[in-house]
């Protein structure tokens, strides 16, 4: 991983957080999918993330390793996040992981 935000200052949090509101996913073209599963079914079928989101220790997960190793080939930013703020930029419980990825096709 590159680094890990440890606070909701961090600009990259705010941006993520700020597509839950449709103004901000329309005017990023971007949008916000939560939950191992629909990263990993994503990435398989050939969706490669702007933005990978880890909560620590994901990473060793098999399916994550091989899921980040396709990301790093196209230069996907990724990083950690505290499990504290990933819980507060998901709607998920107990999340792992969350992406960021371009809604043009």
């Amino acid at each position: 991983m590159h680094k890990t935000i440890t606070s909701a200052a961090n600009p990259l949090f705010k941006r993520v957080n700020a597509l839950h509101e449709k103004k901000f996913r329309a005017r990023d073209g971007l949008f916000l999918a939560e939950g191992m599963r629909i990263v990993v079914e994503a990435v398989d079928s050939g969706h490669i993330p702007e933005i990978l989101i880890l909560a620590p220790g994901i990473a060793d997960h098999p399916a994550m390793r091989r899921v980040i190793n396709m990301c790093r080939q196209d230069v996907t930013e990724m990083t950690e996040m505290t499990p504290e703020l990933l819980t507060r930029l998901t709607r998920k419980d107990n999340p792992k992981m969350s992406w960021v990825c371009s809604a043009r096709p």
